[in-house]
């Protein structure tokens, strides 16, 4: 009867640090998850950093849209003109928002009240 209840006390022990055991593994698990996302987040603010320190320049659009402009003398109205026309102008009201063939050129892309992109 003695190792019986000597049995019976071992098991319990054994269970319970079986439980144990099993929920520092889901905490580990849950803290590793943690662990990468914040180095993901590390890693993307050091590029930001570097791209900041290294010196590297970047063309912004509007500077390019405005060498297209001034250098090149495109004349962006005109550019618009060709993009917004009329029979896309009345799809959009008709239709809303959606993407809208132009003399089967190119296609518009409206969004908004907004040409996103031209395809």
């Amino acid at each position: 009867m003695k190792d019986q209840t000597k049995l019976k006390g071992l098991q319990s022990q054994a269970s319970k640090l079986e439980a144990e055991i099993d929920n520092i593994k889901l905490e580990l698990f849950a803290r590793q998850k943690e662990l990468n996302l914040k180095n993901q987040t590390l890693q993307s603010i050091k590029k930001e950093i570097e791209r900041f320190t290294s010196g590297e320049i970047v063309v912004s659009e509007h500077a390019i849209l405005r060498y297209f402009e001034r250098v090149l003398n495109f004349n962006i109205e005109e550019i618009k003109s060709k993009i917004l026309t009329p029979e896309v102008q009345s799809l959009y009201d008709s239709l809303g928002g959606g993407e809208f063939p132009v003399e089967n050129k190119f296609t518009v892309v409206l969004k908004d009240n907004t040409v996103i992109t031209i395809k």
